[in-house]
């Protein structure tokens, strides 16, 4: 702790209060109402007309729980390629949670137009045939593939002292988070760090806060398992750790590299003289799988690496953890998926681009 250099703990503080936090709560709350939506009511995607629509409506649900949803009744045969489509279009992955926690405004902006070009894409595809044949046979193993993926992420809970030692690990996590989200809400209202001093350490209860919280952020993605959890809030509040915390650490690596950056090159002129070029980097960005790629490229948008126009394109094309169901199954499907993606998240971001 006495060793941490002044621009370390800023990065640190900046990432846990103004991000990591209000990521926290956002978890929480995503997984307090997600039992709202059950297996029936996604069921009603197989109706005709309702299909891209409601794809859309689950994939833009912050997370790529949603969007594996549709995944896995696209594999049975529930719902139309179209209307799968329209999940992976709409969703943003984990990354919607930083992009909300740093600029709702801009949040709503960004998902609304991909949840809109989502809907537009997914009736097309269903309704007119703009579909590949092998596309409409994917098989059903897409389902038991989706199973897997939710497995790993519900791993049974430990016993012993490791279990023990995540449990309080993560106890140690919300403290600090509840923490952040104060500190947070104070700099959000009064521009400003509360200087709340700790007795024998050089630095406050804001620091030592964002300081315990990345690294049991990292702990939490190191320690393997999960402990046991009774109770819809606790239940909720384990797994919203567990999933935040790797969100926390891509921030922090995102907001170092870019800080490093920044201290070389003019990052603000260099985006500026990339123009055009911006939407279509961050529409390819979006073939990348997975959510971490996708948190970097929200955190420099935040931080005024990159423009609005690479952001939109990156929110639209990219497909998050729900592109693992296709790639374990049928590589082919999901490249066509991928590209289905990456073509109206392309010339979206240019469009804004010219704006």
């Amino acid at each position: 702790m006495y060793g941490l250099t002044a621009p370390a703990a800023t990065l640190l503080l900046d990432a846990w209060t103004a991000i990591g936090s209000f990521v926290a709560l956002s978890f929480l709350v995503v997984r307090l109402v997600g039992g709202l939506v059950d297996g029936r009511a996604v069921g009603l995607l197989n109706r005709r007309g309702v299909g891209p629509l409601g794809g859309a409506a689950l994939g833009a649900i912050p997370g790529c729980g949603g969007a594996i949803a549709v995944v896995s009744l696209y594999g049975r045969g529930t719902v139309r390629f179209g209307t799968m489509l329209a999940a992976l279009v709409a969703t943003a992955g984990d990354s919607a949670f930083v992009l909300l926690a740093v600029a709702p405004r801009v949040a709503l902006f960004t998902y609304g137009v991909a949840s809109l070009v989502a809907v537009v894409l997914g009736i097309a595809v269903n309704e007119f045939g703009l579909s590949f044949d092998r596309v409409e046979r994917v098989g059903r193993a897409v389902g038991a593939a989706t199973a897997d993926l939710e497995a790993d992420g519900g791993a049974p809970p430990e016993r012993g002292g490791g279990s023990v030692l995540r449990e309080s690990a993560i106890t140690g996590w919300w403290l600090a988070a509840a923490v952040g989200l104060v500190v947070g809400l104070h700099r959000m209202v009064l521009g400003s760090v509360p200087r709340v001093p700790v007795p024998g350490l050089p630095v406050g209860v804001p620091t030592l806060a964002a300081v315990l919280g990345v690294a049991l952020s990292v702990g939490l993605v190191v320690l393997p398992g999960r402990p046991a959890a009774r109770g819809r809030l606790r239940s909720a509040a384990v797994e919203a750790a567990a999933e935040s915390a790797p969100v926390v650490a891509w921030v922090v690596l995102a907001l170092a590299g870019y800080r490093a950056l920044a201290a070389a090159v003019d990052v603000g002129t260099l985006a500026g003289a990339v123009g055009p070029a911006a939407a279509v980097a961050g529409g390819l960005l979006g073939a990348v799988p997975g959510c971490g790629v996708h948190v970097g490229v929200v955190t420099a948008y935040a931080e005024g690496a990159v423009p609005l126009s690479a952001l939109v394109a990156n929110a639209i094309s990219q497909d998050g953890d729900a592109l693992f169901a296709l790639v374990a199954v049928d590589r082919t499907a999901a490249v066509v998926a991928t590209v289905y993606t990456a073509i109206p998240g392309v010339a979206v971001g240019l469009a804004v681009a010219a704006l």
